[in-house]
């Protein structure tokens, strides 16, 4: 195929995939607000923050309180829920972030709702955009015009839709990580480690990464500026914050019970099952692997490709731990596998330690497979809805839940694997000369 046959091809699947998944979480959502009457709420992750910070800096309030839940409530499904309802949403809401995000967020909250949640979709675009962008830049590959394609491109695949249809934070972190990687890759350490410090609005998604560089600076010299900046901010953050609400950690603390009870959360996956238990162990196991990684190239500039590896590991770990389910989060896998794209072509990461070119592949279905999916249950639910009121909600439901679940996880396992084997054959060469683009 020809190189501008071959882009005709990229564009239409890019366009067919979009649509395809756009479609069908229309579908889906239509369903589910018919289904339990919420069609007048917003369903947007961000109005429980946006609401939180109100009460917290223009009201002088608790956005723990359990008062706060039917005002959360009322703005996300539009009504407050009622416990005798047998097809309410089985999730509460609540603001459960730690309180720091409110100095993050709060230009926005100044504005009515809409306004705020438009410009929100709007900040997701560019955050998605720009972090990776930038992640590329560091990389040297491929060429500016395809570099912003490929960025841009982050925003129609599946987690970037359902980032910026549900107003999802994680797309913050996603740019504050990105950009702090950048930063230290162009050694302004100390501002590394403040946009490391302002990630853990999410803390679960953040740590690993954190903790891999933290080990990182702390082998001496310029570097530990980073440590520096990191603890300076969260030190700031939490004095400013228990300031602003004294004892808010506690209050949060009470909150995350409920919100990994009702998500499915550690509390959940630790709970019941045998199954359960060793599926968490594995999962910690693979995070002390990742940090071993981490130890072993900790001598290393952060261009050299095994500390590229080792943040590649950090946020496939990441995923795999956090719900990866939750299809916003898989936004986290796009710099690894970006980064195994570039490696796989040769240019710039040319290294005797090539991995097998059969992972190309694999990169390409991790990011086709989801569009031909949704494209294949966007044609079973527009066949189910034309007879709509022969439509079995929970026929419906599971088959969402368990494809999705299905996909998802099946590409997180295979990112895995193909990391483990490419990551065990770089590192049993011992180090090597690869670097990530000129300035590294």
């Amino acid at each position: 195929m020809s190189r501008p046959r071959g882009l005709v091809a990229i564009v239409i699947l890019g366009v067919l995939g979009t649509i395809a998944i756009w479609t069908t979480n229309s579908l889906y959502g239509d369903i589910f607000r018919q289904y339990t009457n919420t069609q007048a709420g917003t369903y947007s992750d961000f109005s429980q923050r946006w609401l939180g910070t109100r009460v917290a800096l223009l009201e002088g309030g608790n956005p723990y309180s359990p008062a706060m839940e039917p005002r959360i409530q009322l703005l996300y499904y539009g009504h407050v829920l009622q416990a005798d309802d047998p097809h309410r949403p089985s999730d509460p809401q609540a603001f459960d972030y730690p309180l720091y995000l409110v100095w993050l967020i709060w230009p926005l909250a100044l504005l009515p709702f809409p306004l705020a949640a438009a410009l929100f979709k709007l900040l997701a675009v560019l955050l998605l955009t720009a972090g990776t962008y930038a992640y590329l830049t560091m990389l040297g590959w491929p060429g500016p015009g395809a570099r912003l394609v490929l960025a841009g491109g982050c925003v129609v695949t599946l987690a970037g839709q359902a980032i910026v249809r549900n107003d999802q934070l994680t797309v913050v972190v996603y740019g504050l990580l990105l950009a702090a990687v950048y930063a230290a890759w162009k050694q302004y350490f100390a501002v590394a480690g403040v946009l490391l410090a302002l990630a853990w609005i999410k803390p679960q998604l953040a740590l690993l990464l954190t903790v891999g560089l933290v080990l990182w600076a702390g082998t001496g010299g310029a570097r530990r500026r980073l440590l520096a900046g990191a603890a300076g901010t969260a030190v700031l953050l939490l004095v400013s914050t228990e300031w602003l609400l004294p004892g808010w950690i506690g209050a949060w603390g009470g909150t995350l019970g409920n919100y990994a009870a009702t998500t499915s959360g550690f509390q959940g996956l630790a709970s019941y099952r045998l199954i359960d238990w060793i599926g968490l162990a594995l999962r910690g196991g693979l995070g002390l692997a990742t940090l071993a990684i981490w130890w072993r190239v900790r001598q290393a500039p952060l261009g050299d490709l095994r500390v590229q590896v080792a943040i590649a590991m950090s946020l496939v770990v990441t995923t795999a731990v956090q719900q990866p389910w939750y299809t916003y989060n898989l936004v986290l896998l796009y710099p690894p596998l970006l980064l195994l794209v570039a490696h796989l072509t040769g240019r710039p990461l040319a290294s005797p330690l090539v991995p097998p070119r059969g992972l190309g592949w694999i990169a390409v279905t991790v990011f086709a497979a989801p569009w031909v999916v949704y494209t294949l249950l966007a044609g079973a639910y527009l066949v189910q809805l034309v007879p709509a009121q022969g439509l079995a909600w929970p026929s419906f439901a599971g088959l969402v839940l368990v494809t999705e679940r299905v996909v998802i996880n099946a590409t997180i396992l295979t990112l895995l694997f193909a990391y483990v084997a490419w990551s065990a054959t770089l590192f049993a060469a011992g180090p090597a000369a690869n670097n990530v683009a000129a300035g590294a």
